[in-house]
């Protein structure tokens, strides 16, 4: 599967969507996410929710397990994989280099993960010697 997908295979709102399973997966919750938790969440309609977990279903990133929501297929994995690396280096950078806050460092680096290019985070792990821990003391996955 391509990396290089945040910017150019998936919308905004299927972006976002996908930032729901990366904090479950980072709080050790479990994956099967129904349609309540993404309008909540994104501020959509249920049905609009549901909708989009289909058409992310459609590009083979979520799987429908009837009746108790969606949950990632193996290609979504992958790609829960990529953007936790992405989240973890980001954050790594923001702590170690700019000295914030692990807090506000995690946080921000949530906001970015999404919305930064591949170019920029190889940067950024080339800066950080290929970091292989986060400032959590948690294994950074590899890219």
């Amino acid at each position: 599967m391509d990396h290089q997908f945040v910017n150019l295979r998936f919308t905004i709102v299927e972006r976002e969507c996908l930032s729901v399973y990366l904090r479950r997966r980072m709080a050790r919750k479990p994956l099967v996410v129904g349609a309540s938790e993404i309008s909540k969440v994104l501020g959509v309609s249920r049905p609009r929710a549901y909708a989009l977990q289909k058409q992310l279903e459609k590009k083979g990133v979520l799987v429908n397990d009837k009746g108790q929501g969606f949950f990632p297929s193996k290609d979504g994995e992958i790609i829960l994989d990529s953007l936790q690396h992405r989240w973890k280096v980001l954050e790594t950078f923001l702590y170690s280099d700019l000295e914030m806050k692990l807090d506000d460092a995690s946080a921000e680096a949530m906001n970015m993960v999404l919305h930064v290019s591949d170019n920029l985070i190889t940067t950024l792990c080339k800066r950080l010697d290929v970091p292989v821990f986060c400032p959590h003391h948690l294994r950074i996955p590899s890219h």
